[in-house]
């Protein structure tokens, strides 16, 4: 009996790590990436910074710097493939610093998710180059045109 229970948990895990961990927000901004320049002039960094902005509503308002904010509507499997990702095992356990030391000049990047419970957690860092951070930023990128 005790080798059955060992057996399922064990099952239970292995099915499990790619589900939701914590329920996403339902109503408003559910991700949040920002990417800005970490040197340079304050103009520079207004200018070149970039936000990416995913809502309950599965539209996305991509702005890069003094830009006009474009907006992107997403299908249903284009929503739940970002959603499933960020909300899964392996992204939110990754620890909230993902910066890279060795690179000394470069961007500040983060990404925020947002939780039906009213938490979040932002992962980000100087010139991440962890490759969970980096798919999900792919991702939210896909969808922009």
């Amino acid at each position: 009996m005790k080798k059955l229970v060992i057996l399922f948990l064990c099952l239970l895990c292995l099915c499990g790590c790619n589900s939701i961990i914590k329920e996403y927000k339902k109503d408003g901004v559910v991700i949040e990436y920002s990417i800005s320049p970490t040197f340079g002039s304050m103009d520079d960094m207004i200018n070149d910074k970039t936000t990416i902005v995913l809502f309950s509503d599965k539209t996305i308002k991509y702005t890069k710097g003094k830009n006009k904010a474009q907006i992107f509507k997403l299908t249903d499997d284009e929503y739940d493939e970002i959603i499933n990702y960020a909300f899964g095992v392996s992204f939110s356990s990754l620890d909230n610093d993902v910066s890279d030391d060795s690179i000394m000049d470069g961007n500040h990047e983060a990404i925020t998710i947002y939780y039906e419970d009213g938490t979040e957690k932002t992962i980000g860092g100087n010139n991440p180059t962890n490759k969970k951070f980096n798919k999900l930023v792919s991702l939210l990128y896909k969808y922009l045109d």
